[in-house]
């Protein structure tokens, strides 16, 4: 079945949907990434994969994503 927005071998979906989780994962992100500017500490770079795992996966993975 052909879908109307696919052009060729990629999609604009391809290219939209990385990069729409990329942005969640850095909105995620972003209370994290004040507090590391207001107070860094190499521990508290280290604890950001702890608390938020998934935000820091999909960033990550987004450049294998883009380029599949």
């Amino acid at each position: 079945m052909r879908f109307p927005f696919r052009t060729g071998e990629t999609a604009v979906a391809d290219r939209v949907v990385p990069l729409f989780l990329a942005g969640l994962a850095l909105w995620d992100l972003r209370a994290e990434f004040q507090l590391l500017a207001d107070h860094f500490t190499w521990t508290s770079l280290s604890m950001v994969p702890l608390h938020h795992p998934l935000a820091v996966a999909v960033l990550v993975l987004t450049p294998a994503l883009l380029r599949r």
